[in-house]
């Protein structure tokens, strides 16, 4: 909403931009009995929590079916049987994947609830410069549009897997003669084709399991990345406009802060009163900043905390379900067969994903560091200058997250794991070819 007086312009954004995000990251979670910020009776909490853990135990069940399998087929000693393990093997890391992320949620939900809670707190809620709205909406479309995204590609990936069972299901019903072939290699006890029903519905419950309970933790973890970083370019751009300087011989118009002056006086006239040396307001609005970055900063590290363990699991996991799909990819799925194909797709958005935010964090927070050397710093009181100083020193050091301190999340861990799975990926084929 945008608010006209005169000369200035005041912008405003609703706080329901962020309640909204929140609210579809809570409906994904509700489906697989991960319920964040939600007014259940001690007795809703304890039944929704025992029901989570009889679908993390069923989870489990099927990455134990598809490892017996694998044990089985290996037993075989055959390319072929190598074959058919290289297909099993992206399912089971995607299953270890979610049962590591579920468990991370679960056991940090009061982290969870909190970090949202204190992100709606910090949610500015007064008057905005033209360059804050800009920001916050930017920031929420590319957030909205990427938690869209991602669901859509889970869903579609998992619709696909099942499409083929699901017809041949009920082509069998109409009387005919099928070869049924299940969505996952489980190992099972019993003839399936004698229980194709209930077998294939537990098999559709459990990969339905897994890929939301990998859904709902990068969702939120997206979420509370975007919005951390939000913060964070938020506190750059409210630190370049704290000492307001006039262009003159010392502050030429190609200077960053001279930019800044042309572009308020194009979109709100003339310049509001010029910083002084004995302004008082400069050392209360700074003291609020520090505030606010130090609190910034913390929340990184408790997403850090909540999310270590999780990502390390991801990140040890992704080149090998890189390498595995793009072979079944290219080697063994037929050209108009798409479960692989989706499933690689899956997987590469997932990682993306997870290190375009972190490397969003990083380049956010260094920001603060410019925007304060940037601003009219040479105008104030020696207290202002040191203050302004401390925060270049800490801002120095960007805030990140890490798999459990081994690797940053960033572009270069992305770069990594591609380049560690096309050359396992080369190297299965090369012994594909030879045999």
């Amino acid at each position: 909403m945008e608010v006209e007086g005169g000369e200035c312009e005041e912008y405003f954004c609703d706080v329901k931009l962020y309640e909204d995000i929140v609210s579809s990251v809570q409906k994904v979670g509700k489906i697989v009995s991960i319920r964040l910020q939600t007014n259940d009776s001690p007795k809703a909490k304890r039944f929704w929590s025992m029901f989570f853990w009889f679908e993390f135990l069923n989870v489990v069940v099927g990455c134990i079916l598809e490892c017996v399998k694998i044990s089985q087929t290996a037993g075989g000693r055959s390319f072929e049987h190598m074959v058919e393990i290289f297909l099993m093997v992206p399912c089971v890391g995607y299953i270890v994947l979610s049962m590591s992320k579920s468990w991370s949620v679960m056991r940090g939900r009061s982290t969870c609830e909190r970090l949202l809670r204190t992100l709606h707190a910090l949610w500015p809620r007064g008057p905005l410069s033209r360059a804050e709205h800009t920001l916050i909406r930017s920031a929420m479309y590319e957030l909205n549009i990427f938690v869209k995204g991602y669901q859509v590609c889970n869903w579609t990936t998992l619709t696909i897997y099942y499409t083929t069972p699901v017809a041949k299901l009920i082509h069998s019903w109409t009387g005919a003669d099928v070869n049924f072939v299940l969505p996952f290699f489980y190992w099972l006890p019993y003839d399936f084709q004698k229980y194709i029903f209930p077998t294939l519905v537990t098999q559709m419950w459990h990969g339905m399991l897994v890929v939301m309970f990998v859904t709902v933790s990068d969702l939120l973890y997206c979420v509370l990345l975007n919005q951390i970083s939000m913060q964070f370019e938020l506190l750059a751009i409210q630190l370049r406009h704290i000492v307001q300087v006039p262009c003159d011989r010392q502050l030429l118009e190609e200077f960053p802060l001279g930019i800044y002056n042309q572009e308020y006086r194009r979109h709100h006239g003339a310049l509001p009163s010029v910083t002084t040396m004995d302004d008082p307001d400069t050392e209360a609005k700074l003291g609020h900043i520090i505030k606010r970055h130090v609190a910034l900063i913390k929340l990184g590290s408790e997403v850090e905390d909540l999310m270590s363990f999780s990502l390390l699991t991801n990140f040890l996991n992704s080149s090998m379900i890189l390498c595995f799909c793009g072979f079944c990819c290219v080697l063994v799925e037929k050209w108009n067969e798409l479960p692989y194909k989706c499933f690689l797709t899956m997987a590469m958005s997932q990682t993306w994903l997870l290190c375009w935010y972190g490397q969003r964090l990083m380049d956010s927070s260094l920001r603060v560091a410019a925007a304060a050397y940037n601003c009219g710093w040479y105008q104030v009181t020696t207290n202002v200058k040191k203050s302004l100083l401390f925060i270049m020193l800490r801002a120095k050091k960007p805030v990140c997250v890490t798999t459990y301190g081994f690797t940053v999340i960033g572009f270069n861990c992305y770069t990594t794991i591609v380049k560690t799975a096309w050359s396992y990926f080369t190297l299965l084929v090369n012994v594909y070819r030879s045999n």
